[in-house]
């Protein structure tokens, strides 16, 4: 061992010469692999950065928690057709698209709904919407239609039949297909366009019933986000500045624990709620919302022993940059022995210009 020892002492600027030209060839080894490895990578069918599923309207949502989108429109009469998309690109980038070579796949659906003490119902729920409500909805003209796929012509593999949605039952597109660029062409542009029609009430003065349209694309791509959203329509203030205060659900229905108030208008002034306490409750988490906790002045009691209260709001100031137009009170039942046959017979709003 110990001749061993001296000989490689001897031979030591050899074996140190041998071990560099091993440990260079095994770096240039590893290099090389991981260089063709890099290559593989850049040429496969990686999906660019992004979510690259979108639409003008719908937003990644869960079942728990839906967005609602509100439309306006100055139209006065008629029916209104809102053209909703979806997207095989981000919104914020619409050059980089989906990669596949048979295009993005997934399914729309679309349903009538109602909104009633803070929760949505396809009008179609016995339970929780009244006969009155439902037959109204089934003589409205709600529909949806698969119009484009931004190609050179509206024909594609889509069916663009109109359905009716009026019914509340929940319409099915499905197997929608975006077809991918073609050739290095623009066209087709990534885009599929529905055509979503609100019945003509929806542009009225006197709504008793607010209509929502929920919509919802599920992609056959688990990597990307399902998209959904209410779609809500109401009509634009173009008239001198006003205020109003309107129950949301259809009077004359003892079932409901609770009711929303609807307060909407356009202009700056004074909006004054006023309420009989002796009927009617209102909520306490509007009041902090809004900044009214301890606002609320007691008149004194009537002839009738009625107790009314009121609040003072200010409206048409902006609020993060943006001028609120509508505000959503719920009132809540105090008066386990009233019928409550016309909710709107306890409550009023007076507007007061600046």
């Amino acid at each position: 061992m110990k001749r061993f020892f001296k000989k490689l002492k001897k031979h030591w600027i050899t074996v140190w010469l041998v071990a560099a030209v091993l440990g260079v060839g095994i770096f240039v080894v590893i290099a090389t692999y991981t260089g063709i490895y890099s290559v593989k990578r850049v040429v496969s069918m990686k999906q660019p950065a992004g979510v690259l599923f979108s639409s003008n309207s719908m937003q990644p949502s869960s079942d728990t928690s839906i967005p609602t989108r509100h439309l306006t429109t100055s139209q006065s009469s008629g029916k209104y057709v809102y053209n909703l998309t979806v997207c095989d690109f981000a919104q914020s980038d619409p050059l980089t698209r989906y990669v596949s070579e048979n295009g993005l796949f997934y399914d729309l659906t679309a349903q009538l709904c109602v909104k009633q003490n803070g929760e949505y119902y396809p009008v179609s729920d016995t339970t929780n919407v009244t006969r009155d409500v439902r037959t109204h909805a089934e003589n409205t003209n709600f529909a949806i239609k698969y119009v484009s796929d931004g190609g050179t012509d509206v024909s594609s593999d889509n069916d663009n039949t109109e359905r009716s949605l009026a019914n509340g039952a929940e319409v099915r597109f499905p197997d929608q297909r975006i077809r991918p660029q073609q050739n290095g062409s623009v066209l087709p542009n990534g885009t599929n366009k529905y055509a979503v029609t609100f019945d003509p009430y929806e542009l009225g003065d006197n709504q008793l019933i607010d209509y929502y349209i929920k919509v919802r694309a599920t992609p056959k791509d688990d990597s990307l986000p399902t998209l959904s959203c209410y779609l809500y329509l109401t009509r634009s203030v173009t008239r001198d500045s006003a205020w109003r205060g309107r129950l949301q659900e259809l009077t004359g229905h003892p079932n409901y624990d609770a009711y929303n108030y609807i307060i909407e208008g356009s202009g700056k002034g004074t909006v004054t709620v006023r309420w009989n306490s002796s009927y009617i409750d209102v909520s306490e988490v509007f009041l902090a919302q809004n900044g009214l906790t301890g606002s609320v002045v007691t008149e004194a009691e009537d002839a009738n022993h009625n107790v009314w209260k009121y609040f003072v709001l200010d409206v048409g100031d902006e609020v993060n940059g943006t001028v609120i137009s509508r505000y959503e009170l719920q009132l809540y039942k105090n008066n386990k022995n009233e019928n409550y046959s016309n909710v709107l017979n306890y409550i009023s709003c007076t507007y007061v210009a600046d």
